[in-house]
């Protein structure tokens, strides 16, 4: 779909929920700080339109969205965020993980929407999909 479909789908969801942060500037403020963006996050995981956010995040560029959208911060940079170190990578999903991405894929749910879900990168997911479709194409006969 393209970032105009996702954002109609996630209207069509605003009408019929009412998501934690309806009315609260903190999410699409330009100054919020990274203390107070954590504790946004916890509100984003038990959303009801947590998907649709998701993919319309996921779908529009980094430098066309700014604030806090499905439970990250997005846009060019954190206000808080000097220049520093490439991050490390997390620690490696368990089995468990990898297999609930699969199952939430094969539910029907966007890379975006699963990365939003679970908090992690739409990359992450892509590679963890990737790698499971190689290891069951290794293990046929």
């Amino acid at each position: 779909m393209r970032a105009a479909d996702e954002w109609s789908t996630l209207q069509n969801a605003l009408s019929a929920a009412s998501p934690a942060c309806a009315g609260d500037d903190r999410f699409i403020r330009d100054g919020t700080a990274r203390a107070e963006a954590f504790k946004l996050a916890p509100l984003c995981r038990s959303c009801p339109v947590l998907a649709e956010c998701a993919a319309y995040a996921g779908k529009v560029g980094p430098y066309r969205l700014a604030g806090f959208w499905a439970g990250r911060w997005r846009g060019a940079a954190h206000p808080d965020d000097e220049p520093q170190e490439p991050p490390q990578r997390s620690a490696a999903l368990t089995a468990a993980q990898v297999a609930h991405i699969a199952q939430l894929r094969s539910d029907g749910l966007s890379l975006a929407a699963i990365a939003g879900q679970l908090g992690i990168s739409q990359t992450t997911v892509a590679r963890r999909l990737r790698q499971l479709a190689h290891t069951a194409t290794v293990a046929r006969p």
